[in-house]
């Protein structure tokens, strides 16, 4: 992740930093969908919904020279997304699978979001909502368990866009922090 500025913003980027991360980018959802050419193309319209994450940065200096101990920005999000995949067997019981994706990402940050020079809270922030065009490619397994089950396994790349933070009092300087995983989703599919 990156602290970028929005445009017209130049003391919300910063020129150094120690330390960049974000913490997690746990989800949960569900998927509905279809099948076609003997089960090797599937379409489908997913929903996830994400546990919340934390940006954070350590030691940093914006770029109009404020030094900052530390920031954290935490943020919620929903996603929808459309999805086609490609099977290739490898046997009758396990393919190779390969997925493409775009959605569209709702990210809330928290209120909560900080940023501190020593023991000084710099700057009280607010709750913003953006919606992000999302992307998402992704390659794996997938092992029929059964006529009616398969289990899927992937190693995925999403790129959900941006979170946003409004800063300071004024709350007219805006944080920007990417919002991008490489994930690991393991996945049920019932044929019914």
């Amino acid at each position: 992740p990156k602290l970028t500025p929005k445009r017209g913003s130049i003391s919300a980027n910063r020129r150094t930093a120690t330390s960049e991360k974000r913490d997690k980018l746990n989800s949960s959802g569900v998927a509905v969908g279809r099948t076609f050419l003997e089960n090797k193309v599937g379409l489908s319209l997913t929903y996830e919904k994400f546990a919340s994450s934390t940006w954070s940065s350590g030691n940093f200096v914006s770029r109009d020279g404020r030094t900052f101990d530390y920031a954290r920005y935490p943020m919620r999000m929903h996603h929808f997304m459309l999805e086609t995949s490609y099977s290739h067997p490898i046997n009758e019981t396990l393919s190779f699978i390969s997925l493409i994706g775009l959605g569209q990402a709702h990210i809330r940050t928290d209120g909560l979001a900080k940023a501190v020079s020593g023991a000084e809270l710099s700057g009280i922030t607010q709750e913003k909502r953006v919606t992000n065009l999302s992307k998402r490619v992704g390659t794996g397994l997938q092992k029929n368990i059964s006529r009616n089950l398969d289990v899927i396994g992937l190693l995925q790349y999403s790129d959900y866009g941006y979170a946003e933070t409004y800063c300071c009092v004024t709350g007219t300087e805006t944080f920007e922090t990417e919002v991008t995983a490489v994930e690991a989703s393991i996945r049920l599919r019932y044929h019914f």
